[in-house]
């Protein structure tokens, strides 16, 4: 209900350490940690959460924002 209607654009993608990344899609981002360990984000998106089941950062975290 709340992706299909944003007009993403191709996603930009930035390392924030060797396993964890976040990729945006102009109005969509997704924050992933695909590690054992703990890895400090410094900007988290400014939009509305939409799904989480860690915080951002943690061990196997995975964060996704809509930003408007």
């Amino acid at each position: 209900r709340r992706i299909v209607p944003l007009r993403c654009g191709p996603g930009r993608y930035r390392m924030l350490a060797a396993r964890a990344f976040e990729v945006d899609w102009d109005g969509l981002v997704l924050i992933a940690n695909c590690s054992d360990e703990r890895v400090e984000i410094a900007d988290l998106p400014d939009g509305k959460p939409l799904w989480s089941n860690a915080p951002a950062g943690e061990p196997w975290s995975v964060d996704w924002w809509i930003v408007e």
